[in-house]
């Protein structure tokens, strides 16, 4: 909204600024009431003449004036912050010039810098397409390692549970023995080891679940503190959905059914004579 600043305002330092989208409901309750109004930065006025769209968070909250301004009312014309520049963004037309406009500003900086040799370059040109191509490859790693360290936490915890099962049959042989004696048959031996696993894997999950939902809950309330100067965090907020708690619970039942299922094929198959026998 607005206009950018132009060349001639460029070169007379002229007093303008470009607000932030946050910027300007900040200051003035939004981008149309922003337009023409007056801002003091480093205690020098500046004319609104534009608004910017909305970046990302970070982004939004900047206020962007020609150089030649910033070096004659905030940071000075001397050596430093104010005569080195540590960044230069560049947009193209389109998505397809971005190449062109790469090898340009190459072409450009090599000529002002003098480079000859392309290995002793003092500068660097990326393109916002690379980065996320790299951050591409690291959440594509990321999903790949993430259920693999999932599906290694459910091997060990069916084991658990086979263990725990095993280890529940072996002590209650004998009473095994005198419910059999009784009248037990073998299916309702089996019926009750699993049911037994099943509820313990059944309990690891619930546990599992509402840790999981506690830390999410934690997050979302630390985040939005970690950084508040800048707000990166602030809408950083992890979701539970309904659908993934039922899974994992369904998941550890299975869990459960499967761990469970050789200690109560055992425990169904003892002999009452043997079971009464064990010491």
């Amino acid at each position: 909204m607005g206009s950018f600043f132009d060349a001639a305002q460029y070169r007379s330092g002229a007093r303008v600024v470009v607000l932030g989208p946050t910027v300007a409901t900040t200051l003035f309750g939004g981008p149309a009431t922003a337009l023409g109004q007056t801002v003091q930065i480093n205690h020098a006025p500046f004319r609104v003449i534009g608004v910017m769209q909305s970046y990302g968070q970070q982004l939004d909250k900047t206020a962007v004036m020609p150089l030649t301004t910033a070096r004659k009312y905030i940071v000075g014309p001397g050596i430093g912050v104010g005569h080195t520049l540590n960044q230069i963004t560049v947009e193209a037309p389109q998505q397809t010039e971005v190449p062109a406009a790469m090898n340009e500003v190459t072409s450009i900086l090599d000529a002002r810098h003098h480079i000859t040799d392309p290995a002793r370059k003092d500068f660097q040109v990326q393109s916002l397409g690379r980065r996320l191509t790299t951050f591409n490859q690291i959440v594509g790693i990321i999903t790949v390692f993430t259920p693999a360290v999932a599906a290694i936490s459910l091997i060990v915890g069916g084991i658990g549970v086979l263990n725990i099962m095993l280890v529940s049959v072996t002590e209650r042989t004998r009473e095994i023995g005198i419910r059999k004696a009784i009248g037990a048959t073998n299916r309702a031996i089996l019926e009750q080891f699993l049911i037994e696993a099943v509820v313990l894997a059944g309990l690891g999950g619930l546990i599992g679940i509402g840790v999981g939902a506690g830390l999410s809950t934690l997050v979302r309330i630390i985040a939005p503190a970690i950084d508040p100067g800048t707000g990166i965090f602030a809408g950083f907020a992890p979701v539970l959905s309904a659908l993934a708690i039922v899974v994992s619970f369904g998941i550890s039942i299975a869990i459960g059914l499967v761990a469970g299922g050789y200690p109560a094929y055992r425990a169904a198959r003892l002999l009452p004579i043997q079971a009464l026998r064990y010491q």
